[in-house]
């Protein structure tokens, strides 16, 4: 045993002996000869780290949505380099449709 692990095994023997009497720090440390701020501190230095217990999942069961129909628009949105929006209906001809933006990207 070290010089380190003997000290401080005395040291949690006098901490057991003081939680054991029933007396304030203060005054069990007068009876023995000892500075309350080392009692203190070999108790910080000593003390066995607190183990959390782990917290335990809770397992949970999902069950699938209804399926959704799928979005249908009627109408296409279009945003133009100069700035102009339009809505076109879904359903129109597609040389309609290129017609129509390049005429207002002419503008």
């Amino acid at each position: 045993m070290t010089e380190q692990e003997s000290r401080y095994s005395e040291w949690r023997n006098l901490i057991e002996e003081q939680e054991k009497s029933g007396m304030n720090q203060e005054s069990f440390c007068k009876t023995k000869g000892v500075s309350v701020a080392k009692l203190q501190y070999y108790r910080k230095k000593t003390q066995v780290p607190q183990v959390q217990p782990r917290q335990k999942f809770t397992e949970i069961k999902l069950t699938p949505a209804a399926p959704k129909p799928p979005l249908v628009s009627k109408e296409i949105r279009l945003i133009l380099q100069n700035g102009i929006q339009c809505f076109l209906p879904a359903d129109i001809d597609i040389k309609q449709a290129k017609a129509w933006v390049e005429a207002l990207l002419s503008c």
